[in-house]
């Protein structure tokens, strides 16, 4: 099965008046892909968004634009509370190139430790 992936970002239930290009982009994106995953499905071709949120790159990191990891008492903060790794976008990807992702097909993949995003 060949497979098909697009990568927008996530935005905020209620984005920023500076980003509203951004989003309708990804809007655009997300809708694209639902049509192809439906019109490639007869042709055994999978469609599928893997729409990362912030993710702790190391030039984000290094920028200062991702927490530390620590909450404010100090104490290390669970997994999910965290930015993604590039790695965690990765494993996404891998999975949808896999012999596991052949079944999927129009789906949204989400990968963002704030749960108040949305596509």
């Amino acid at each position: 099965m060949a497979g098909c992936a697009s990568t927008p970002t996530l935005q905020p239930p209620n984005p920023s008046n500076l980003l509203s290009a951004d989003g309708a982009a990804k809007a655009a994106v997300n809708n694209l892909s639902e049509g192809l995953a439906n019109s490639w499905a007869g042709h055994n071709i999978s469609v599928n968004v893997v729409a990362p949120g912030l993710t702790a790159t190391d030039g984000l990191l290094d920028a200062g634009w991702i927490p530390s990891g620590k909450d404010a008492d100090g104490n290390e903060v669970t997994k999910l509370q965290k930015e993604p790794l590039p790695s965690d976008v990765a494993a996404v990807c891998l999975f949808l190139a896999s012999p596991a992702g052949d079944a999927v097909n129009g789906q949204v993949y989400p990968i963002s430790a704030d749960n108040t995003m949305v596509r």
